[in-house]
């Protein structure tokens, strides 16, 4: 018994250090921990999984962090520097990092799609081009 408990538990804790891309029912492990010599950009994939009608998000687990591909270039905003812990920070370089709150962590479970939709995130494809079509009344209430 002691050993079933054991193994889920580092189960449970090495699934916690994987930084993970989920889309429609999909995971996909992308780095089992941080590497100061590595660095992601995922933001070609990203946006071939929107141009198919995915939802894609990369999720830091150990920190609670949803990293999201943004682009809108006719109302861009800059945003302050992060202020929670993530072991990724220097190593994705095109996304934008999120803090997973409850309200978030309820809206992931129900699906990508939800947690766009809490977010205020449309994703819209222009011109071969994926553009994010944000509410900002919605979307900054996770960002501050």
């Amino acid at each position: 018994m002691l050993l079933i408990g054991e193994l889920a538990f580092s189960t449970t804790q090495q699934h916690r250090k994987q930084l993970i891309l989920t889309y429609d029912r999909c995971e996909e492990i992308l780095m089992e921990s941080p590497r100061n010599d590595v660095s992601l950009s995922l933001w070609k994939k990203m946006e071939s999984l929107i141009k198919d009608g995915e939802y894609p998000v990369v999720i830091e687990y150990d920190h609670d962090i949803a990293w999201i591909l943004l682009n809108d270039p006719n109302n861009s905003r800059d945003y302050p520097e992060a202020h929670f812990k993530s072991d990724y920070f220097e190593i994705i370089t095109d996304l934008f990092p999120i803090k997973i709150n409850k309200t978030l962590k309820n809206s992931l479970i129900k699906g990508n799609k939800v947690f766009f939709k809490t977010l205020g995130i449309e994703y819209i494809v222009e011109d071969d081009e994926v553009i994010s079509k944000i509410n900002y009344e919605k979307f900054e209430r996770f960002v501050h």
